[in-house]
């Protein structure tokens, strides 16, 4: 991409780089089962090479890039978390002290290669000014990219840890970090729990449903919850009074926001479909409130790999479903809307508007078009785009790609219908999702 090599046709070259990406964290992954399960290196690659073909069709396979690559790189990465650990019994002291080893790991090949770039830049760049020596911009981007792909990789894979079965006693956690999550990090999240509980006794008191955007502030908040109880597991016994507390109880706490989450999610959904998005919130409802029923109905049989376990296995269901019910619940959608505005008869039949169609249900029909749009997902509409594809606005469109690209691997062609037109077309005006006021 730096020299322009014509090397990849289309997007292959972007297919691949997300491929690679997902194989090397896959790959260790299935490498640390093996060795967790004392497998033999024949059987490990055995295993690696069926899992490595499914993670390709994934990246080759599709029309596009969506949701289906967003849910399989988070599901590979969660996966990294207890794969040392599949199918047999280690403490819940040996599963932290590894992930803590290798996020330790991360953060400083993050460091040493952000040094390494930073430095080998800094002597190009003084050999340049010092000497006069012509070197090119595309070099500096050579040394990120090496850095980058090949150095930070190899230098996190050197350092995550050999010892599967550490039974070495935790150590003690940094002064910093501990002041952090003692006088911090527990209580904010302590206040922010109390806030969440205050509205929704507004919600009740006024009998009114939540704010939108509730969706996001209670992920958010659950997610970084469970991460901090995560953290805090070596000191859970020796924190502050409010931490131990926190520790004990933030399971039972977080029953009150998830229902204000299920509220406003099932509102939101009901009014305006399903997306990626709002799966995505789904998804995450559903794991914390897994986690949060395991842990007051089954709090001895609970274990750390749990959390990332669970949240795995429903990214891998949403990978392969999001987008295919998305797209179903905006299409279902569009037709009510397009009933609603007047240019759709209940026989399905499209009329082309013969007045004025309100503002925000054109903003509604122009978004959701926008939407399908994007995921190649127009032949849904041919229906009611053909009777009029002789009309002034649709009949110089490229006839081959007028639905979307015919080639595959092409999702940059240019030359599909454009929603205005489709819009015109229809009679109605094209509206930005953005505009406010018509």
């Amino acid at each position: 991409e730096i020299h322009d090599a014509k090397i990849f046709e289309k997007d292959m070259l972007a297919r691949s780089t997300v491929f690679l990406m997902q194989a090397v964290v896959l790959s260790l992954g299935v490498h640390l089962l093996g060795e967790g399960r004392r497998w033999l290196q024949g059987k490990t690659i055995l295993v690696a090479l069926p899992l490595l073909g499914l993670l390709a069709l994934t990246a080759y396979l599709p029309d596009h890039f969506g949701a289906m690559q967003f849910f399989t790189a988070a599901a590979a990465v969660l996966f990294l978390l207890f794969a040392g650990f599949v199918g047999r019994y280690v403490s819940e002291d040996t599963v932290w002290l590894f992930n803590y080893q290798s996020a330790f790991a991360v953060v400083l090949g993050g460091i040493a290669t952000l040094i390494l770039c930073l430095g080998l830049c800094a002597i190009l760049a003084s050999i340049k000014y010092l000497f006069g020596v012509d070197i090119s911009g595309k070099i500096y981007g050579d040394v990120w990219v090496i850095g980058g792909g090949l150095f930070f990789p190899v230098y996190v894979m050197a350092s995550v840890p050999r010892d599967l079965n550490d039974q070495s006693p935790i150590c003690a956690m940094p002064v910093g970090i501990s002041f952090i999550a003692n006088y911090l990090m527990v209580p904010m999240m302590l206040a922010y729990t109390a806030i969440l509980y205050a509205y929704g006794v507004k919600i009740i008191v006024e009998w009114a449903l939540p704010k939108g955007n509730l969706a996001y502030m209670v992920t958010g908040y659950g997610s970084i919850g469970v991460v901090t109880h995560l953290c805090i597991y070596p000191i859970r016994e020796t924190g502050t009074r409010l931490l131990r507390f926190f520790y004990r109880a933030f399971y039972v706490l977080l029953t009150g926001p998830l229902a204000l989450l299920a509220v406003g999610i099932w509102t939101r959904i009901t009014d305006y479909g399903l997306t990626e998005q709002r799966v995505a919130i789904v998804l995450c409802l559903v794991w914390l409130a897994v986690l949060s029923l395991w842990h007051i109905v089954k709090r001895a049989e609970t274990h750390i790999k749990h959390v990332p376990l669970v949240l795995m296995l429903m990214a891998l269901v949403a990978a392969f479903s999001a987008e295919k019910l998305s797209v179903q619940s905006q299409f279902a959608r569009l037709q009510t809307v397009m009933q609603t505005a007047g240019v759709l008869t209940e026989d399905g039949r499209i009329v082309k508007a013969v007045k004025e169609v309100d503002f925000d249900l054109r903003k509604n029909i122009s978004s959701i078009i926008d939407y399908l749009r994007a995921r190649e997902q127009l032949a849904l509409l041919q229906s009611w785009i053909e009777p009029l594809r002789g009309s002034e606005y649709l009949k110089d469109i490229d006839e081959e790609n007028f639905y979307g690209c015919k080639e595959r691997l092409s999702s940059y062609c240019q030359h599909k219908a454009q929603t205005s037109d489709i819009m015109a077309a229809w009679g109605m005006d094209y509206v930005n999702r953005w505009e406010t006021v018509d």
